[in-house]
């Protein structure tokens, strides 16, 4: 999943919503880093990650893509679910959407404690781009993955091909979408109530 889904999904206690972001951010020996409210939700945007790797719903996608781009189907699929998310945003929240991002953007820009040098530096880009508003359009989509492209090492443009693949599949992937996650959301109140219990 990315960015706006671990938003999402951490709720709406703004600290909580930090830590579903900086699950992205972060190393792995995080602990002691932050308080138990934010590492609670980069534990569990990690546990949310392995869930949805190994859901029979994204695996079934990820086989739509061709063998020359099914090696990006997982990055595709991340930045697709959070266009899947914000374009039925209503069906998942009672929240505004554009009010739930902006509220989100005023505690990043303004949070008092030490985040990761990359998200402070990429932190501006995110609220002033409106990256999370803007996966409510395909456009948006579709930009955001060439932004990837031009962050990856070798064979960008088998990334941007699988763009394609996305094209070809795409009423399939939103009803697989829809299925998948009603199950992510209940899986994760159950991961966070887990969590809490054990005091982590």
């Amino acid at each position: 999943m990315n960015y706006l889904a671990h938003i999402f999904l951490a709720g709406t206690n703004p600290e909580a919503q930090l830590g579903g972001l900086l699950g992205d951010f972060v190393k792995p020996n995080f602990s002691g880093s932050f308080d138990t409210t934010i590492e609670r939700e980069i534990r569990i945007n990690r546990l949310i990650d392995s869930f949805t790797d190994s859901h029979a719903v994204v695996l079934s996608a990820k086989a739509k893509f061709r063998p020359s781009t099914r090696r990006f189907s997982g990055i595709i699929l991340d930045v697709l679910y959070d266009h899947f998310l914000a374009s039925a945003w209503t069906s998942y929240s009672q929240d505004n959407i554009e009010q739930f991002i902006q509220r989100f953007y005023a505690y990043l820009l303004n949070v008092e404690m030490s985040l990761p040098e990359r998200l402070v530096r990429i932190a501006p880009y995110i609220a002033e781009e409106d990256w999370l508003g803007s996966y409510r359009e395909f456009t948006g989509f579709e930009i955001a993955i060439h932004g990837v492209s031009t962050r990856v090492s070798r064979r960008a443009e088998e990334l941007i091909s699988g763009l394609e693949d996305v094209a070809l599949n795409i009423a399939e992937f939103r009803q697989g979408f829809s299925v998948f996650f009603p199950e992510l959301q209940s899986y994760v109140r159950n991961e966070r109530h887990r969590l809490e219990k054990l005091g982590l």
